[in-house]
C-alpha cells in the first residue's frame, strides 16, 4: 500500500515495522469467499460465506464484548430469533455512568486494556488480557451465529469529561494515570472538559501530519494493533475508524491505512469506513482509504421523513461511479427529545432499507430501541419482507420512484425488481398509484403490518396500474408479485 505519512523518522519506522511483524506472522491467504465483502454482482449489498447478505440488527448496547458471559449469549440469541444478523461494538471502555440505562448495570462491567499497577497507575506496555479476553469472546459467540460484528475502533466520547462524567481523568492515556509519560513529554493535558460541540480532544491530533506527538503515537499503533491481533483472525468483522468522527481527515486516513497494513500483512482485505459527524457535508467514502461508507449521522440533525429519505439519496448517488454498501450501524429515535422519538426511529429503520442501505440496526437505548419488543417486531417483518423480495436483486426507491405516482413527501418509498416483485413501504397513512405493467396478467397484492410482523389475506387484481392504500394507520408494506408466481 503506498505510504502518505511521515512516521517520525528511521528508528520510529523500524520500532513501527517489528511491533507489526510481531503482532501479525504472515499465515498464508484467507479464503476471500468466506470474508464479509461486497457482492460481486451488486456491490451494494454484502457477501458472507460466498451468498449475498442483507444486514438487519439491535442492542441494547454499543460495546457488547464487554457484557458478561451469559448476558452476551442472551442478547445475540434474542436477535438472531427475529431474524437479525448485524450489530455494533465500540471498542469503548468508559465506566457504568449515572445515566446507564438500568437494565444494563448487571449486565455490564468495563475493563480497560492495560495493565493496572498496585500503585493505582497503567503500564500501556502491559495488557489486561481480561479486555481482549471478552473481545475474542464476543466475536466467537457472534461467529457462531453467523452475525457481522462493526467494530468502532475509537469512540471520541471516551475522552470527554462533563460535570456529570469523569472519562479522561480516569482513562489509562491520560499522563497522570499511567507510568509511560507525562503531560511535559506529551502533547495531551491532565484536563480535558469541553462543551459537547467543541470535542477535537488532544489525543485526535497526535498522528503523524498534525502534531506528530510520536510519544503517545507509539502507544496509540500499539493498542490498535493488539486489537487487530485479535479481530484480524475473524471474517465476520467490518471496521470504522471512528464513531461520530469529528476529528480531522487525516487523523482518520492515518488508522484507515494502518488497519489495511496490518490486514495485507495477515493476507487479507478488510473494509473499512469512517463514520462522520456530519456526513451532510464531509465525504463518507475515498476508494484509497475508506471502501463501504456508513452514514449513520443521516439521521443527525432532526432529520426525519423526506429529509432522511434525501440524505441517504445524496450519499447514494454520490457512490454511483464505484458502488459500495452503505451501512447505518445506528438508527437514532428513543426516548430522547432530539430523537424525535421511537415512531421516527422505526419510519428511519424502514426508510434506509427501501432507499437501498445494505446494513441498518436500531440504536441502543435511551437514543434508540435497541432490541426493545418495538424493535423485534420491526425486525421480524423487515427479514421475512426482505427474504420474499430477494432484495439484493432489488432497486431501490432512488431507481424505481419514477413507477410511484401521485406521490406526496414521504408517502411511500418503493423497492422492487419490475415485472418480478414490487414493495411498497408507507411509514404512515397514504395512496399512491403504482406501474406494473411491467408484469404480464395479474398480480397477488399482500400488506404486512410491520409492527406486529402480521401478513393480511391477498388480494388478486389486474391492472397495468394499480392503486395501494394501508389497511389503517400504522407502519404499513404491500408486496406484489405475479400471481402465478
Amino acid at each position: 500500500m503506498r505510504k502518505i505519512f511521515k512516521t517520525g523518522g528511521l528508528i520510529f519506522n523500524i520500532l513501527i515495522f517489528i511491533e507489526g511483524f510481531l503482532l501479525f506472522p504472515a499465515v498464508g491467504k484467507a479464503q476471500e469467499n468466506n470474508c464479509i465483502q461486497p457482492w460481486p454482482e451488486n456491490p451494494r449489498y454484502w457477501q458472507y460465506k460466498g451468498e449475498p447478505v442483507f444486514l438487519i440488527g439491535g442492542t441494547d448496547d454499543d460495546n457488547l464484548f464487554q457484557w458478561h458471559a451469559d448476558a452476551l449469549r442472551e442478547q445475540l440469541d434474542l436477535l438472531v430469533s427475529v431474524g437479525g444478523n448485524y450489530v455494533r461494538n465500540t471498542m469503548s471502555d468508559r465506566p457504568v455512568e449515572p445515566e446507564t440505562e438500568s437494565h444494563l448495570i448487571d449486565k455490564l462491567e468495563t475493563a480497560y486494556a492495560f495493565k493496572k499497577l498496585d500503585n493505582g497507575k497503567y503500564d500501556l506496555t502491559q495488557w489486561n488480557e481480561e479486555y481482549f479476553r471478552r473481545l475474542r469472546r464476543f466475536l466467537d459467540e457472534t461467529a457462531a451465529r453467523d452475525i457481522i460484528v462493526q467494530i468502532e475502533l475509537w469512540d471520541g466520547h471516551d475522552f470527554l469529561d462533563t460535570n456529570e462524567r469523569v472519562r479522561w481523568k480516569a482513562h489509562p492515556f491520560n499522563p497522570v494515570n499511567n507510568i509511560n509519560y507525562t503531560a511535559e513529554e506529551t502533547t495531551l493535558p491532565e484536563e480535558w472538559q469541553i462543551s459537547y460541540r467543541e470535542r477535537i480532544h488532544p489525543i485526535h491530533l497526535t498522528v503523524p501530519g498534525l502534531n506528530d506527538d510520536s510519544v503517545v503515537c507509539r502507544f496509540l499503533r500499539a493498542y490498535i494493533g493488539k486489537v487487530l491481533s485479535v479481530t484480524l483472525d475473524y471474517d465476520h468483522v467490518l471496521y470504522t475508524v471512528q464513531n461520530e468522527s469529528w476529528s480531522p481527515h487525516y487523523w482518520s486516513k492515518y488508522w484507515a491505512e494502518f488497519i489495511h497494513e496490518q490486514a495485507e500483512v495477515r493476507g487479507k482485505k478488510v473494509y473499512v469506513a469512517d463514520m462522520r459527524f456530519t456526513p451532510s457535508v464531509e465525504p463518507v467514502f475515498d476508494g484509497r482509504f475508506f471502501n463501504y461508507a456508513d452514514i449513520s449521522q443521516s439521521a443527525g440533525e432532526n432529520r426525519r421523513g423526506e429529509a432522511h429519505y434525501k440524505a441517504i439519496s445524496r450519499n447514494w448517488k454520490a457512490l454511483s461511479d464505484a458502488p459500495c454498501p452503505l451501512n447505518s450501524v445506528k438508527q437514532y429515535g428513543g426516548k430522547t427529545s432530539w430523537t424525535m422519538g421511537a415512531e421516527a426511529g422505526m419510519q428511519r429503520v424502514c426508510r434506509s432499507v427501501f432507499c437501498g442501505q445494505a446494513a441498518v440496526r436500531f440504536h441502543r437505548p435511551p437514543s434508540g430501541i435497541g432490541l426493545m419488543e418495538q424493535a423485534q417486531a420491526i425486525l421480524t417483518s423487515l427479514r421475512k419482507l426482505t427474504d420474499l423480495t430477494d432484495i439484493v436483486r432489488c432497486h431501490p426507491h432512488q431507481e424505481v420512484a419514477e413507477l410511484l405516482y401521485n406521490r406526496d413527501e414521504d408517502e411511500a418509498y418503493l423497492l422492487a425488481d419490475p415485472g418480478r416483485v414490487y414493495t411498497v413501504f408507507f411509514p404512515g397513512e397514504g395512496q399512491v398509484d403504482l406501474d406494473v405493467s411491467a408484469v404480464e396478467g395479474m398480480v397477488n397484492v399482500r400488506w404486512l403490518e410491520i409492527g406486529t410482523a402480521r401478513w393480511h389475506e391477498p388480494l388478486l387484481l389486474e391492472a397495468a396500474k394499480i392503486s395501494l392504500r394501508p389497511p389503517a394507520p400504522g407502519l404499513w408494506a404491500a408486496l406484489i408479485v405475479p400471481a402465478d408466481r
